[in-house]
């Protein structure tokens, strides 16, 4: 997780400034809602990289609807 810090720092930064503006919304503080949002994602990404998504599932449109998913809880 070291190594991911900074991307979840940029997350928390545009999360900040945009809960600042009132272009997002940050359920609780920043960097927990930073942390959460780049655990989803990061999973999305292992999951399609490892090919361990139902075949079952149209691939572009899982892949759609879980990151819309993931930034469902952020829009204001």
């Amino acid at each position: 997780y070291r190594r991911a810090r900074r991307n979840v720092e940029g997350f928390t930064s545009a999360l900040a400034d945009g809960a600042a503006d009132g272009s997002l919304r940050a359920p609780g503080s920043a960097d927990v809602a930073a942390a959460a949002l780049w655990t989803a994602l990061h999973g999305l990404g292992s999951l399609h990289l490892a090919q361990r998504i139902d075949r079952r599932i149209a691939g572009g449109a899982f892949l759609d609807a879980a990151i819309a998913q993931a930034q469902a809880p952020l829009r204001p």
